[in-house]
């Protein structure tokens, strides 16, 4: 028999910039590790290969790649 629980919230924090720009974050807990993960944390939308440590550190990731993005070292 398959469980099928639903992805539950386990992050989001959503900023408007002073350029207007808006960096939105959500990370979520699902049932069962995503193919290829050992985890149960799932990032929507855009997917890439990330050898996960801690949400700390994804999240200081994440933020570091938005600023390279702007411009902002």
């Amino acid at each position: 028999m398959l469980c099928h629980m639903k992805a539950v919230l386990a992050f989001h924090d959503k900023q408007v910039l002073p350029d207007g720009a808006i960096v939105e974050m959500k990370i979520w807990n699902v049932a069962t590790p995503v193919a290829g993960s050992t985890h149960r944390l799932n990032i929507e939308d855009r997917q890439e290969r990330y050898v996960f440590k801690t949400v700390e550190l994804l999240i200081a990731d994440f933020l570091a790649d938005v600023r390279g993005l702007r411009g902002e070292r």
